[in-house]
C-alpha cells in the first residue's frame, strides 16, 4: 500500500508541475476529494464524471459520445450551410446541400410515399427463381441491404496493407442468434413484436393483411433457420476461426446455388480473385436453404 501511495503521489506531483504552466486535461479532470490510494479511478476521472453526467436519454456516457456529438454538430453545420445556396451543379458541397434539403422536406417525403423505392419493389415482385432472387439481393446490396448475408471490403486481418472482400453471416433482423431461440417471456415477447413489425412493414408496402401476416411467419421461420446456422456471439470472438480465405472458384464450390460470378459482377467486384469468409458453415447452410425453396409462380415457399 505504501508503494502504491508513493507512486500516486509522484504522479500527482508530476501532473501538478504541468498545471503550473498551462491547463492540463488530466489535472483538470482529477477529483482531489478522493484519495488516489483508496480509489484511483475516481481520483483520476471523478472530476470529468461530475462535469459530464449521463443524459436522461442515454444509458451510458463517455468521451467517445462527446466526440460523436461534436462530429454530428459539425456535419449539421456543414449541411445547413451547403443547403443555403441555390445549388444546380454537381460539386460535392452542392450535392451535400441538395441531399440535406431533400431529406428535411418531410412534406414531400410524405406526399411521394413509396414512389422513390418503386423500382426496387418491382424488382422484388419480379423474383421467380433463385437466380432472380440473388440478382435482386445483389442490387439491394448496393444501397446498403444486408439481405441473406453480410459482405464488405475491409483490411485483411493477416495483412493490414491489403484490402479484402469479406463475407460474414447475416440475414437476421433481430440483434443476434439467441433472440430466435431463448424461451424466456421477454424474448418470446420480442419475437412476437418483431413478427408484427414485419407484417406492418409488408402492409405499408401494399401487401394485404392476412397475406402480410402469413409472409411475416415465413420470414421469421427463414431467419430462424439462418440463426441456427450462425455462430454464437461468444464464438465470434475467435479471430482465427473467423478467417477463412477462399478463391472465387472454391467459393462457388462452398455454396453452388449462388452464382458468385454473376453476383460479384453486379456489386462491382468482378475482378477479385479471393474472399475471406468468417463462417463457412453458415454459407453451407444458406446454400441448402436456397435449394429448399419451392417456387409457385413468383412466390417462394420453404419445402
Amino acid at each position: 500500500m505504501k508503494k502504491i501511495s508513493c507512486i500516486a503521489l509522484l504522479l500527482f506531483i508530476t501532473l501538478s508541475s504541468f498545471s503550473q504552466t498551462e491547463t492540463d486535461v488530466l489535472v483538470a479532470n482529477i477529483d482531489s476529494s478522493v484519495r488516489p490510494d483508496q480509489d484511483f479511478f475516481e481520483y483520476a476521472n471523478g472530476g470529468w464524471i461530475k462535469k459530464n453526467p449521463i443524459p436522461n436519454d442515454q444509458s451510458s456516457w463517455g468521451i467517445a459520445n462527446l466526440v460523436i456529438e461534436e462530429n454530428m454538430k459539425r456535419l449539421k453545420e456543414i449541411s445547413e450551410k451547403a443547403s443555403s445556396h441555390n445549388n444546380q451543379s454537381a460539386t460535392n458541397l452542392e450535392k451535400i446541400g441538395n441531399f440535406w434539403k431533400m431529406a428535411m422536406d418531410s412534406s414531400k417525403i410524405e406526399n411521394e410515399g413509396l414512389k422513390p423505392i418503386q423500382v426496387y419493389l418491382k424488382k422484388i415482385n419480379a423474383i421467380k427463381n433463385i437466380n432472380s432472387l440473388l440478382q435482386t439481393v445483389a442490387e439491394l446490396k448496393k444501397i446498403g441491404s444486408s439481405t441473406l448475408f453480410n459482405d464488405y471490403v475491409a483490411q485483411d486481418a493477416k495483412n493490414s496493407e491489403v484490402m479484402a472482400y469479406q463475407l460474414f453471416q447475416g440475414g437476421l433482423g433481430l440483434p443476434e442468434r439467441e433472440y430466435y431461440f431463448k424461451d424466456d417471456s421477454a424474448t418470446i415477447y420480442i419475437r412476437d413484436q418483431y413478427k408484427k413489425y414485419i407484417a406492418q412493414i409488408l402492409s405499408m408496402s401494399g401487401v394485404k393483411g392476412k397475406e402480410a401476416n402469413k409472409a411475416a411467419n415465413g420470414i421469421l421461420a427463414m431467419e430462424t433457420k439462418l440463426a441456427a446456422a450462425s455462430r454464437k456471439i461468444e464464438d465470434l470472438r475467435d479471430p482465427y476461426a473467423n478467417y477463412n480465405k477462399f478463391s472465387v472458384g472454391n467459393l462457388q464450390e462452398l455454396s453452388n446455388n449462388i452464382n458468385w460470378k454473376a453476383y460479384l459482377q453486379i456489386i462491382g467486384a468482378s475482378n477479385i480473385d479471393s474472399a475471406i469468409i468468417g463462417q463457412p458453415d453458415f454459407f453451407k447452410a444458406l446454400n441448402l436453404e436456397l435449394k429448399n425453396i419451392h417456387w409457385i409462380g413468383s412466390k417462394a415457399v420453404q419445402k
